[in-house]
C-alpha cells in the first residue's frame, strides 16, 4: 500500500474547496442575468389591479363640475352636471386649486374619496 503524506491531504481538501467555490461562481454567472429579466409578481399583480380598478372608476364615480360665483370671487358651486371619472389628467372639475385647474384624481383626494378607489394602489404602483 502506498502512504499517504499529509501535505497530500491538504492539497486535496484545498482543491476540493476551489472546486466548489468555482462551480459557485459559475452557477452566479448563469442566473444572474436571468434572475435581472423576471419580472416582480407583486409589481405586477399591483398594475393589474389598478388597471382594474380604473376601468370600474371610469364606469362607477361621477365627478360633479363646478363654476366659480361669482367670478373671481374663489368660491365654487356644483352646476348640476357631472361627468364620468377620467383618469386623464387633462380633464378638469372647473375649481382651481394653488391657481391649477384642478384634476379628477385631486377631486378624489380633495375631497377624501380614496376609501372608493384604489388610488392608493395605482400611486404604489408608480402610475399616478
Amino acid at each position: 500500500m502506498t502512504d499517504m503524506k499529509k501535505d497530500d491531504m491538504k492539497m486535496n481538501k484545498t482543491d476540493e474547496k476551489r472546486i466548489k467555490r468555482r462551480s459557485l461562481l459559475k452557477a452566479g454567472a448563469v442566473i444572474a442575468p436571468l434572475a435581472i429579466t423576471l419580472h416582480g409578481g407583486v409589481a405586477f399583480a399591483q398594475v393589474n389591479s389598478a388597471g382594474r380598478c380604473i376601468e370600474d372608476m371610469k364606469t362607477n364615480v361621477q365627478i360633479p363640475l363646478y363654476e366659480e360665483v361669482p367670478i373671481g370671487s374663489g368660491t365654487y358651486q356644483q352646476t348640476g352636471t357631472s361627468v364620468n371619472f377620467s383618469p386623464d389628467n387633462n380633464q378638469f372639475t372647473g375649481r382651481f386649486v394653488g391657481g391649477q385647474p384642478e384634476t379628477h384624481w385631486q377631486y378624489i383626494e380633495n375631497e377624501q374619496l380614496s376609501g372608493i378607489t384604489c388610488l392608493q394602489s395605482f400611486a404604489n404602483a408608480g402610475l399616478n
